[in-house]
């Protein structure tokens, strides 16, 4: 399962005032996996690139604040590891 976690770049404001919006995106890899204390019946956990666990709080946060969203192939898992419900915008299918 591939799971990418896409947050746009944020505009640059130049000294002149003028503001330069970019079309640039840092992408972070995310790992599912059930071998986790953090698993509950089977449904897993998304680990980022530091091993720390990544939850539907933080997902929510990122989303709403700065428009960040997760690509995957397995949008599913994704719900059910985030604990978030399967209509939740945000999660894009590959």
């Amino acid at each position: 399962m591939i799971a990418t976690l896409c947050i746009p770049r944020p505009p640059i404001q130049l000294p002149d005032g003028q503001i330069i919006n970019s079309k640039a995106v840092y992408r972070f890899r995310l790992r599912w996996t059930d071998h986790h204390p953090a698993s509950h019946y089977g449904l897993g956990v998304l680990l980022d690139y530091k091993g720390e666990c990544f939850d539907g709080f933080m997902f929510k946060h990122l989303r709403d604040m700065i428009g960040a969203w997760i690509t995957t192939d397995d949008p599913p898992r994704i719900y059910g590891a985030l604990g978030i419900p399967k209509n939740e915008p945000g999660v894009l299918s590959k």
